[in-house]
């Protein structure tokens, strides 16, 4: 899988572009719908040299540039499909090709370490001026000596890195660096799943469980685990050391339900009244319920279901007045409440320790939520553009953009109080961005190629990456945030007008 050159005698049926082995490059957007909730886009580019190598480069946030080779093919049918390998990932492309496009899915295989196949869409489309790549482009490569004498070898795609043997077999483990090439995390594969450790203080941070169909991951803190699915969605499920015995909660409507190391439900329910104020109820095996304060002390009220009735009862000295299930006052029924006095409380104070351990590492659980909307329409007049933008938050902001010669000079404002000067000078299809803001400076640069366009930033906040692709009217974009999220978006020209709106 994990290959240093391939040399591909490729496409005699494309065009006669290829025919005449001129190079050739396509590039677009794919899209990673393995998560149909948040599929996650990415740039990528398929380059073939006139010598015949193939490659291909798949930008952040997704991963699985290399090497390429083809397949399959149909001169009647146009059906196509290319097998990319890299360490990252082997990725089956599979599509029509014609004139215009290669369009289709593509699925992604992990042959190395324990992971879910996913899968994706994408629509090709031909560089104007062909981008050619070397493999060194997007992978590079070191070697070195183990303690033991024998040669490791890293191979890196963009941030990952991964560890090889001295037979260039996968070792387990693989390295994610930083903005500055430092480790910061270290995965130990297995062959059921990953760890991830902190490579500086080799604190163990999060789990990977998979059983090559469906996997969850679960977070430490202290004697609570959180658990998440394989998305990293946080689920409703904890569990906590009591005792040296595992108890697993779940959160159920207002309440949170007990269970022990084998999944059985203990019947203890940890929850709040209308009133805001927190008890307990613990139900044994005839149905009687019984009601706790906070701090384990009866409440001196139970329930049972009887004939799909509830009823519920208040037990005052050695009186016992029952109630409906809306509680009016009914007759005392006796023989329910033969065994009213017997108690349940026992070890529910060890309980409470577990729901008390987990309030405190839920304050750490990361929930997914959606990202705010981001729109802006621009004008240009004369030599001078108006940009006018809006933020889900209520955040409105003014930019003016003069143009002289080569450069634009930008001066950008906001009912927040944030005030921002650049200045863009244009060279060729480069741009290089300068400037400060009021909460630090601001540089990057642009690389326009046929239709599309790269960027990076560096602001306070750390690094940004961007990729903007036209398409007739439309551009469509995506970012990248310093703290790796994803933010897509488009821009649509409507005469004079440029309207965009980033999610």
């Amino acid at each position: 899988m994990l290959r240093s050159t391939l040399l591909i005698l490729l496409l005699l049926l494309w065009s006669p572009m290829i025919t005449a082995r001129k190079p050739l490059s396509l590039h677009a957007v794919a899209t990673n719908t393995a998560n149909s909730a948040k599929p996650v886009s990415a740039m990528v580019t398929l380059s073939i040299s006139s010598q015949g190598n193939c490659i291909v480069r798949v930008e952040a946030p997704l991963y699985g540039s290399g090497p390429c080779e083809v397949t399959a093919s149909n001169d009647s049918t146009g059906l196509f499909t290319i097998v990319s390998n890299g360490p990252s990932g082997q990725i089956r492309w599979a599509g029509t090709l014609s004139s215009t496009a290669y369009q289709g899915t593509y699925s992604v295989t992990y042959p190395d370490f324990p992971q879910i196949p996913e899968t994706g869409s994408f629509k090709l489309i031909p560089n104007f001026v062909p981008v050619i790549l070397r493999l060194e482009d997007v992978l590079w490569s070191s070697e070195f000596d183990a303690k033991d004498g024998t040669k490791v070898y890293a191979l890196a795609d963009r941030d990952m890195v991964y560890f090889l043997n001295s037979k260039h077999e996968y070792a387990g483990i693989r390295v994610l660096l930083d903005d500055k090439q430092e480790p910061f995390i270290r995965i130990e594969d297995h062959k059921d799943g990953s760890l991830y450790v902190d490579a500086k203080t080799n604190q163990r941070l999060l789990e990977r469980h998979t059983d090559g169909k469906d996997g969850y991951f679960c977070k430490p803190s202290g004697d609570v685990t959180l658990y998440y699915d394989r998305f990293m969605n946080a689920t409703p499920w904890s569990s906590v050391i009591v005792q040296g015995s595992t108890i697993y909660l779940k959160d159920a409507g207002d309440g949170v339900d007990l269970y022990d190391s084998s999944f059985k439900p203990l019947n203890i329910r940890y929850a709040k009244a209308s009133s805001g104020k927190s008890y307990w109820a613990s139900t044994d095996s005839t149905g009687l319920t019984e009601y706790f304060d906070d701090s384990f002390k009866s409440l001196h009220w139970l329930s049972t279901v009887r004939e799909g009735q509830t009823y519920y009862a208040h037990v005052v000295g050695k009186k016992v007045k029952v109630y409906d299930s809306v509680m009016h006052p009914i007759e005392n029924k006796s023989h329910f409440w033969a065994n009213l006095g017997k108690g349940l409380a026992v070890g529910l104070a060890a309980y409470g320790q577990a729901i008390q351990a987990r309030a405190a590492a839920n304050q750490q659980r990361t929930y997914s939520s959606p990202g705010g909307i981001y729109s802006t329409n621009t004008q240009p007049i004369g030599g001078t553009s108006y940009s006018n933008s809006a933020v889900s938050n209520g955040t409105n902001y003014s930019t003016t953009t003069l143009t002289i010669g080569d450069t634009d000079y930008s001066t950008t404002t906001g009912s927040n109080g944030y005030y921002a000067s650049t200045t863009n000078q244009h060279i060729g299809n480069f741009g290089y961005i300068s400037g400060s803001s009021s909460v630090g400076p601001i540089s990057g640069s642009t690389q326009k190629l046929g239709d599309s366009t790269y960027s990076n930033y560096s602001t306070a906040a750390g690094q940004w990456n961007g990729s903007s692709q036209r398409i007739g009217d439309f551009t469509y974009h995506t970012i990248t945030s310093p703290s790796g999220s994803v933010h897509t978006g488009t821009t649509q020209k409507i005469g004079d007008f440029l309207y965009t709106t980033i999610q």
